[in-house]
């Protein structure tokens, strides 16, 4: 178990928390603006060549023990820029997409829709994000909420309020205020319809154009990375209307595919049979006292060593550690 340690995804850990005794959630180790220079120059080195973690942070001179180092490996990752595969002697980090459009790209529509995502990719990011969108409060209410609800430390509290903003600022989300409705635009209750767009040949939808007065209302960040949003035009939906919407999306999950989660050797399970295969006994007996370690032991017997669907994964143990008592 011990050599699969380097590969769990480490919250940031600051001499406070280790002082203090409690260690926060996962947040960024530093702002988006940072880890994309972070990134800019190992691509320098490395282009986009699978290289082993000595070779990355010593690109950013740390030294190859660094936990600076690796904290800002870590903070890559969440942002999306940087992923992983295989453990041990086998584990190498590669540039993403996102991250090669963020340094290379001339699109500037696309750069900013590249930015605005990976500002959002941090789970904990995207919480704030779904909770306050642009009308954050003040900083005592963010850290009241981030130590009483969600357990961070106060200085981690801190660190995260202080890197949250600068990364909102440094993407434009801040700026990029809901659009206003057009003069003469009506704005009076309409019923709810969904329409599937018509697909062109081969399955590929043409392109839309935005109905005068539709704006952003709702943005979710999945845990691979992908944008759902939902557009709105006229007012905010009533209750009744959330309910009419709600149900639709329930109809519309049972022909959907099932969750699946990648193995490393080129297969996939479903989210229930990755369930199914958890021992739940170890929970029982305490050998396991917190989530994660039942995802670590999935990782490894079960080879699922995605780095995108770490947090998927961890919802799964979570949902098994409360079936079977929780902290308790």
């Amino acid at each position: 178990m011990a050599k699969n340690a380097p590969d769990q995804p480490a919250a940031t850990t600051t001499d406070d928390d280790k002082a203090r005794g409690q260690r926060s959630p996962l947040y960024p180790f530093i702002p988006l603006g940072k880890a994309i220079e972070r990134t800019r120059t190992l691509y320098a080195v490395v282009k986009k060549n699978p290289s082993r973690v000595s070779t990355v942070v010593t690109a950013w001179k740390y030294g190859t023990k660094s936990s600076g180092g690796m904290q800002t490996i870590a903070a890559l990752k969440q942002f999306g820029l940087l992923a992983d595969q295989g453990v041990g002697e086998n584990r190498r980090l590669t540039i993403t997409d996102l991250a090669l459009r963020l340094i290379l790209g001339n699109d500037e529509a696309a750069n900013r829709d590249a930015v605005q995502r990976a500002a959002l990719n941090p789970t904990i990011h995207a919480e704030l994000w779904s909770k306050w969108e642009r009308e954050l409060p003040g900083d005592p209410a963010i850290r009241d909420y981030l130590i009483f609800d969600r357990k961070f430390n106060p200085a981690g509290a801190d660190d995260l309020i202080r890197e949250y903003r600068d990364t909102l600022a440094f993407s434009g989300l801040l700026d990029s205020g809901t659009e206003s409705l057009p003069d003469g635009d009506e704005t009076g209750e309409e019923a709810v319809t969904m329409e599937t767009p018509p697909a062109e040949h081969g399955g590929h939808k043409p392109p839309s154009q935005r109905p005068a007065g539709e704006r952003e209302w709702q943005r979710l960040v999945l845990p691979d990375g992908r944008t759902v949003r939902l557009l709105l035009t006229g007012p905010d939906p009533t209750q009744r209307e959330m309910g009419w919407l709600i149900k639709y999306l329930s109809l519309t999950k049972e022909v959907l595919p099932p969750m699946t989660f990648n193995r490393a050797d080129g297969q996939t399970v479903t989210r229930e049979g990755v369930k199914e295969q958890i021992p739940r006994d170890k929970f029982a007996s305490k050998e396991w006292t917190r989530p994660d370690q039942a995802a670590l032991w999935a990782r490894a017997n079960l080879q699922l060593m995605d780095p995108t669907q770490w947090e998927e994964l961890r919802a799964v143990c979570v949902e098994i550690w409360t079936e079977e008592g929780g902290p308790g």
